[in-house]
């Protein structure tokens, strides 16, 4: 017959009482204090006892929960588990300065054979949070719970080297946590999403770091980032995680607050074969960077390398390539984003704004690689001073002022000072953007003093706000990419650089 020792059991990892010692004793079989002296023998199960320990094992078949309580009532320590598969009837539920730890992935497992438990971190909002804790070295399977991994309001903890596999709900799911750490944590084959980061609207969910995390095959979304209250979900980093083989989104932004500024950064992430978007921020979310990405093999009809509606997102240097849908994505609701030396992947027949292409919504796309006339801007920002507000696609001028920063109207025919078109709307003396070279599909026209065709040079007009067709001896400032229908309209065009006729 095996025996403790079989399954890695060590004794002398048990701390035996010290001359310190309090003299209370728990029995971890009814989780009680022991009304027993130790002198005097009393009730006492010794493979049972847990009294002051810094390491308390617990062998296959005996109560994890209790050990976690012992440990938790003496100061904290670590509850070991061992190379074996634990069968859990209860839910496993974390407390404070505790470290549960089993010897390997896929080695100490945590079975809880489809039933709706499974291992809860619950603090209290607004609160008490459980507070310095890990999860180390094991895999967690088979939970019917709204998540095989729950934890909600809970702070400074580490998880790391976990598998939350085969779950019929969430692999894994954070509500109002702060100043954690997950690293190398997989979540495989959830009904669910794989990860789900939830910034709650009282308490947040703030400064933590994902490292070297992976969602596969889950039938929900990879990693879901939602945040349900304004700045609830911020100051969070995501580093060389990745997303495969999802059913949904492989990483996905969803804010129910318009504005939200969530503070993200992601280095070296990947998100490859998921059946629908690999990367999508959603209209209502913002500041969010992403560096060295890949985003690859997206398959679902119409799936898209990064689906951008958001605002003020920063791409710098990631790759897109043989997705269903568009390598890059920017929809008509992204605002102020910035395109540095990102990589899409047209075909050889094909123009690189198939697959990148940012219109009116990009700002300083630059240095991007196949770049294009349609993928690369240059925007300044500039002070409006014409007494007047802007709208996107009005034609200004540099103003005659000190600063060399602010720009004005004109009705001067073939002004020399032409510099450029608003590229949003920007009231009098506020800051806005200003498109001076790039594709538009805004730029305002007129066609009073001659027929516009595409190709033609335009210029300014003498209505306030137009272009017009340039002549000998005008400052041209775009290539009319339209000819317009009527007297005056809104035409696709290309900014260049001024330059006399």
């Amino acid at each position: 017959m095996a025996n403790l020792q079989d399954f890695g059991f060590d004794k002398l990892l048990n701390k035996p009482i010290d001359s310190n010692s309090t003299g209370v004793v728990y029995d971890t079989v009814d989780n009680a204090l022991n009304t027993g002296s130790i002198l005097q023998g009393g009730n006492l199960t010794l493979k049972t006892l847990s009294i002051g320990g810094l390491v308390r094992q617990v062998a296959p078949g005996d109560d994890i929960q209790a050990a976690i309580d012992a440990v938790n009532r003496e100061g904290g320590g670590t509850v070991q588990l061992l190379a074996k598969t634990y069968t859990l009837t209860a839910n496993i539920n974390m407390k404070s300065n505790v470290v549960l730890m089993g010897v390997g992935r896929d080695v100490t497992i945590l079975e809880f054979n489809g039933s709706s438990l499974g291992v809860l971190v619950t603090g209290t909002s607004q609160g008490t949070y459980i507070s310095n804790f890990s999860i180390k070295n094991l895999t967690l399977q088979n939970s019917n719970n709204i998540a095989g991994l729950d934890i909600s309001f809970a702070s400074f903890f580490n998880l790391e080297n976990i598998k939350v596999s085969s779950c019929d709900q969430k692999g894994l799911r954070i509500t109002g946590c702060l100043d954690y750490n997950l690293f190398n944590v997989i979540s495989t084959t959830n009904t669910g999403n794989g990860f789900e980061i939830i910034g709650d609207a009282t308490d947040g969910n703030y400064r933590f770091i994902l490292y070297q995390c992976y969602a596969l095959l889950n039938t929900g979304k990879g990693f879901l980032f939602t945040n349900s209250a304004s700045s609830a979900l911020k100051f969070f980093s995501m580093i060389n995680c990745t997303a495969e083989s999802n059913d949904g989104v492989g990483i996905d932004f969803n804010s129910s607050i318009a504005a939200s500024t969530l503070l993200g950064k992601f280095m070296a992430c990947t998100s490859s074969n998921n059946n629908n978007v690999g990367i999508s921020i959603d209209a209502n979310s913002g500041f969010i960077t992403f560096i060295g990405c890949l985003s690859n093999s997206n398959d679902g009809v119409g799936s898209d390398g990064f689906l951008i509606k958001g605002h003020n997102v920063q791409l710098i240097g990631n790759q897109a390539e043989s997705n269903q849908g568009t390598d890059f994505n920017f929809t008509s609701t992204a605002t102020n984003i910035t395109a540095i030396g990102n990589i899409p992947t047209p075909s050889s027949t094909s123009p690189t704004s198939t697959e990148f292409d940012p219109t009116d919504v990009v700002i300083n796309s630059l240095g991007n690689i196949n770049a294009s006339p349609r993928t690369e801007k240059q925007v300044w920002r500039f002070l409006n001073v014409s007494g007047s507000a802007l709208r996107a696609g009005n034609v200004v001028t540099i103003a005659s002022t000190t600063d060399g920063e602010s720009v004005t109207t004109t009705t001067t025919s073939g002004s020399n000072k032409v510099f450029g078109i608003a590229l949003e709307s920007i009231a009098s003396t506020v800051y806005g953007n200003i498109l001076m070279a790039g594709f538009t599909q805004t730029l305002y026209v007129s066609n009073i003093a001659a027929s516009i065709a595409t190709g033609d040079w335009l210029s300014t007009f003498t209505a306030a706000y137009y272009a017009k067709k340039a002549v000998t001896g005008d400052m041209a400032f775009a290539i009319a990419l339209a000819t317009p229908t009527t007297g005056t309209a809104q035409i696709n065009a290309l900014l260049v650089s001024p330059r006399l006729l």
